[in-house]
């Protein structure tokens, strides 16, 4: 090639490129720098987005909610802000509202342009140049260069929201503006420079020809070589990099699996039943504690975990509670119940076993607290009931005995009343008589009642008026003031109306002993519902909760514990079976009472008796017969001598014709040849117990297999058999508690000759 026609192939080619090179600039170099930024910002866009979005948990089919911008992510957005360059992020819903954004003014606009809804809520991405004094696809004046960027969020099922996002690319584009200006001009004068060395260097060029092939040549070879030497060196980066990735991949999986088993761990300490708490073996500071841990305490984990051992128990023991933890629980005192303190003061007996364990080469103790409040409650009421069997079976069988002689004699005196009524001086004496044996009645009453170990007499029955009218009947005359306060709404409950007047009558009479001098006592009654695993031992359910509050003095720990106790009494004076009997009641109501004495609290007795789901009513009184006299033939079955005679006087006196039998077999055979002579009794009074024969119990059932029509009262003086209580269940038709004056037995005897036969 000769010389010209080089430099006619250098020099038109130059000019060329001199003309074509603004054109190249405006045409194509800088809408390239443009497709560049926004390319790199959708690029840094979908990766800030993929990041900011692991903050995001979107539930499967469902949308962002304002609940999902979470703190975490507020401070990413932060931080990224300031890393990349954000001008600004927003947080879209799935509805095109503004859940988050950097401005706060725009939280909870919405986006409802056509681009939104049609390309970024189909999980495209949006992104689009804003020059600064131009508007932004929200219609926003930027002042400065932006991208702005739409990169779609992404859920199971579809897409929940969007991030929006604005690049700062003042300084950026400014900067390649500026980089592009001078390298035209570095282009311009290199080309003229280039084309001053053309000319200048045409002559030497046809002899660098051949040099220079030769040289294209040699560095074609060398560039062959080189592209090779890269291939196999990106294989070896490659097959490094999947290397690593599956390394990384292992250490993943081994990471989660650990992940997994601690938080089984930590599900399985934090469900369990008993108290946990984790020490230091040497220092002995607590370091974890789980949720019962919290609870037994009475205080959040922040607030123990840090503390020693120590502070979990009373300080004034502390000098054996050192010896305790010093021996990491282990061996704790024989016979002595160890406690720690709840936040409120209150002292939770437990049981506590430990462990040594080593982690992380250190030497940790390893606590596991037992509450046993309800377990000492549980053996506290075993032993209470034990004591109580053993004084009613007492009460009970002195009760039975007095009762027989009581009915002999008063008896004899209602006899003796009517045959001396003409005799003021002789009828003044027995008046005293009665009133004296109407007090060893009433003695006998309360034993009986203290021994009632049968069933009560339970129904649905409004306790108003009970309450009332027992309490007030107590403090009437005293110097006692009384204060009622009973629920308007009070449920009606289960019981037996009698006896619940009794638990009345024996909890405000012990408040008005303790204030003889004066005071209040208040009566309050309303709706409880107890639920499961209570203190009070009680099945849970719907109960009444009557409480009875004096001002009288306070009564010690010691005492307190045993206020219930037979024949124990807190005052001078009292036989200390008022108590007693009231605890016997409610628990053969399935209820509960306790009682506390505190200084500044005075003492409360709270009782708690099953509600009943239907409506109460205080039954009316039965009708009174207008006349007790009768006819007609009875007879009496009891063991006692004195009280068969006592009996059978009554019921001669009453006009009726009596025989007697001494138990029965022998009653049984004269009901039977009474009947064969055309004689039959009209009524038949057994006695329940029969020491050594056969009792009511079992000889009613015999008699009514030999009459079934055959009407029997019983009668005893020992209530705590429940035949007492449900006689009709046990084949009778009446019952006459002894002792009974001539009144009693004749109203009886006459309700059940009159009553029409089932």
């Amino acid at each position: 090639m000769s010389r010209y026609k080089v430099l006619l192939y250098l020099l038109v080619p130059s000019c060329v490129a001199a003309l074509i090179l603004p054109v190249f600039t405006f045409t194509s170099l800088y809408p390239a720098i443009d497709n560049l930024l926004v390319s790199n910002a959708e690029h840094q866009a979908r990766m800030v987005a993929g990041h900011l979005a692991t903050y995001i948990t979107v539930p499967s089919g469902d949308s962002l909610r304002p609940g999902d911008i979470t703190p975490d992510l507020r401070d990413e957005i932060a931080k990224l802000s300031e890393s990349f360059a954000l001008e600004k992020v927003k947080v879209f819903s799935d509805e095109g509202e503004v859940l988050f954004s950097t401005s706060q003014d725009e939280i909870g606009s919405r986006n409802d342009s056509e681009y939104f809804h049609t390309v970024v809520l189909r999980g495209k991405n949006f992104s689009k140049m804003v020059s600064k004094d131009s508007r932004t696809l929200e219609g926003r004046a930027a002042n400065k260069d932006l991208i702005e960027t739409y990169v779609p969020i992404r859920a199971r099922d579809g897409v929940a929201g969007a991030f929006e996002i604005y690049y700062d690319i003042t300084s950026l584009k400014g900067l390649l503006a500026d980089l592009v200006h001078r390298a035209s001009i570095l282009i311009y004068g290199v080309s003229l420079v280039l084309l001053a060395a053309l000319l200048a260097s045409l002559g030497k060029l046809s002899g660098s020809m051949a040099a220079r092939e030769q040289a294209e040549l040699a560095l074609a070879r060398q560039r062959d070589e080189t592209e090779k030497l890269v291939a196999h060196r990106t294989e070896d980066i490659a097959r490094a990099n999947q290397q690593m990735k599956n390394d990384f991949q292992r250490v993943q999986a081994a990471e989660q699996g650990l992940l997994a088993s601690e938080e089984k761990f930590r599900l399985l300490v934090e469900q369990a039943s008993d108290a946990i708490f984790v020490a230091d073996a040497e220092t002995g500071i607590i370091s974890y504690v789980n949720r019962k841990g919290q609870e037994l305490i009475g205080r959040q984990a922040v607030d123990i975990i840090g503390l020693h051992l120590l502070a979990l128990h009373p300080d004034d023991e502390g000098a054996l509670y050192r010896k305790i933890v010093a021996r990491h629980y282990k061996s704790p005192p024989a016979g002595r119940t160890l406690t720690v303190v709840h936040a409120s003061g209150r002292l939770v007996p437990v049981e506590i076993s430990a462990a040594i364990l080593g982690s992380n080469g250190r030497k940790i103790v390893h606590c596991l607290f037992r509450d046993i409040t309800r377990r000492l409650r549980i053996d506290e009421e075993l032993q209470k009931a034990d004591r109580h069997k053993v004084a009613t079976q007492l009460a009970g069988g002195i009760a039975h005995d007095f009762n027989n002689q009581l009915t002999a004699i008063l008896g004899n005196v209602s006899l003796a009343q009517i045959e001396a009524s003409d005799d003021e001086r002789m009828m003044k004496r027995l008046h005293a008589t009665e009133d004296a044996i109407n007090r060893a009645r009433a003695l006998t009453q309360q034993l009986t009642a203290f021994a009632r170990g049968g069933e009560p007499e339970r129904r649905t029955v409004a306790l108003e008026k009970i309450i009332e009218e027992e309490a007030q009947s107590v403090v009437q005359g005293s110097k006692v003031s009384l204060e009622c306060a009973i629920a308007p709404d009070l449920w009606p409950a289960f019981a037996d109306p009698g006896q619940v007047g009794q638990v009345i009558d024996s909890l405000v009479t012990h408040a008005a002993n303790v204030m003889r001098e004066g005071g209040t006592c208040r009566v309050t009654a309303d709706n409880a519902e107890v639920a499961e695993e209570n203190l009070m031992l009680l099945a849970p359910g719907r109960y009444i909760r009557i409480a009875v509050q004096d001002e009288g003095s306070i009564i010690p720990e010691d005492r307190l514990s045993r206020i219930f106790d037979p024949f124990f009494s807190s005052k001078q004076k009292g036989g200390g079976l008022g108590l007693s009997t009231a605890y016997s009641i409610v628990k053969n109501h399935e209820g509960q009472i306790q009682v506390t004495s505190q200084v500044g609290k005075k003492t409360t007795f709270v009782v708690y008796l099953p509600a009943s789901s239907e409506q109460g009513s205080v039954a009316a009184p039965e009708g009174i017969i207008a006349s007790i006299e009768g006819s007609g033939r009875i007879l009496v079955m009891d063991d006692e001598d004195i009280v068969r005679e006592a009996i059978s006087s009554l019921l001669e006196f009453l006009g009726y014709e009596v025989a007697t039998a001494v138990d029965g077999v022998a009653a049984l055979k004269v009901y039977s040849d009474a009947r064969a002579e055309g004689r039959p009794f009209q009524v038949v009074i057994m006695d329940l117990t029969v020491p050594g024969g056969m009792g009511g119990k079992d000889a009613v059932r015999k008699l009514k297999e030999m009459d079934p029509a055959a009407r029997v009262i019983v009668s005893s003086g020992y209530y705590s058999d429940p035949v007492m209580a449900n006689y009709s269940e046990y084949g009778f038709d009446g019952v006459a508690p002894k002792p009974y004056k001539l009144e009693d037995l004749g109203r009886v005897v006459k309700e059940v000759l009159t009553r029409k036969p089932a």
